[in-house]
């Protein structure tokens, strides 16, 4: 197992644990949960009490939760090809540290006697449903390199990859390329920008790096390639063809991604030469 650069990962689940969508889904657990709590004949005076510790709960083991799968996801990228059996390994390895989370809001929050029928309860829930979310995770299709992606083939992980066709004096001393971690190499494909991140896509896999994405344009300006899109960039050697997807003109790359390409950027990718092909 190839331990995940610490920094990137705690810089990817904070990622994650900011977006709406974890707080949302948060509230909504908590309101369920509380109101499925009380029971027949009780008031709602209950229920604002019931809402602070189950939302308390949720977000402290949703965030663990969260953590360590980023964690174990990119843990294992190189040992297993399969994303879902890999975020569901994650979840499961993930799960312990949950469990710990939830015991402990149980016993200091609620004051409850934990008995060995109420931690197996407890442990197994968190096993099934932790598991299960993080293998529906899995399924979702990778944000064109989602974190925990597989690298490429025949890609040694305990080694940096080589330089691509860019010229190597150039890539090793360029100060973006000096950005990535050792693990991914310099053989750069494309970026594209993730808020006040830029997602940066090699041969070997992706990161996120903690750069403006104007500002990684101006460090890679010594590097053959095109900006496409205000948010993202190819290296002229990853582009496999330009292709039309309806009214959008696309470049997709050899490892896979089909970027956009705006308006304002069309003509020079038209002029670039490179292969064509339209979608049905």
């Amino acid at each position: 197992m190839n331990w995940p650069d610490v920094p990137s990962t705690l810089r990817q689940w904070r990622e994650v644990i900011r977006l709406p969508l974890f707080f949302g889904i948060v509230g909504a657990v908590a309101v369920i949960v509380s109101v499925g709590a009380i029971e027949p004949g009780e008031t709602l005076a209950h229920l604002p009490g019931l809402l602070a510790v189950n939302a308390l709960k949720g977000a402290a083991s949703a965030a663990t939760a969260s953590l360590f799968i980023v964690f174990f996801s990119r843990a294992l990228e190189g040992w297993i090809r399969s994303r879902p059996l890999r975020f569901a390994l994650a979840g499961l390895f993930a799960s312990p540290a949950v469990v710990a989370v939830v015991v402990a809001v149980e016993v200091v929050v609620r004051k409850d006697t934990m008995s060995a029928a109420l931690f197996g309860k407890i442990a197994l829930d968190v096993v099934v449903t932790v598991t299960a979310i993080a293998a529906l995770v899995g399924l979702r299709p990778g944000r064109e390199g989602d974190a925990g992606e597989t690298p490429g083939a025949g890609t040694n992980r305990d080694e940096p990859s080589p330089a691509g066709p860019q010229d190597r004096t150039t890539a090793r001393d360029n100060p973006f390329l000096k950005r990535l971690p050792k693990r991914l190499g310099t053989d750069l494909h494309h970026l594209s920008m993730a808020d006040h991140y830029v997602e940066a896509h090699t041969a070997a896999g992706h990161a996120l790096v903690l750069i403006r994405f104007s500002d990684a344009l101006a460090e890679l300006s010594e590097i053959d390639g095109l900006q496409l899109h205000r948010s993202h960039w190819v290296a002229r050697h990853a582009v496999r063809r330009v292709c039309r997807q309806g009214r959008n003109l696309v470049v997709e790359t050899i490892d896979g991604a089909k970027l956009p390409v705006s308006r304002s950027f069309q003509g020079r990718v038209r002029e670039g030469g490179f292969p064509g092909g339209e979608d049905g």
